[in-house]
């Protein structure tokens, strides 16, 4: 993924996504960690959509981590240093596709 062909805060926001994984130890970025990062961001379009909607995002944020919480952890992230990732935050890393 050519985190370059993305808006500043679309990159700010997978690169969140990014560091809550590996914070939780988690081996992929899933679509709750997407989530979680575009609910905890200030003055972000998402958390005005759900106040807007009557919907609180604390509440919703709290809910996206007990989620979280339930994915597996494991000692060594598949996160790893790479120096052609340098736009991810220097870090390679995997997004586990969604099965149905």
């Amino acid at each position: 993924m050519d985190l370059s062909k993305f808006t500043v805060k679309s990159q700010a926001t997978l690169t969140e996504a990014q560091n809550i994984a590996v914070r939780n130890q988690h081996q992929a970025v899933d679509v709750e960690h997407l989530r979680l990062a575009l609910l905890s961001q200030e003055d972000g379009l998402i958390p005005r959509l759900f106040e807007r909607a009557k919907a609180a995002p604390a509440l919703l944020q709290t809910n996206v981590e007990e989620e979280l919480n339930r994915i597996p952890r494991s000692p060594t992230t598949a996160c790893s240093r790479s120096s052609s990732a340098a736009a991810a935050g220097d870090r390679k890393f995997f997004v586990r596709p969604r099965s149905s």
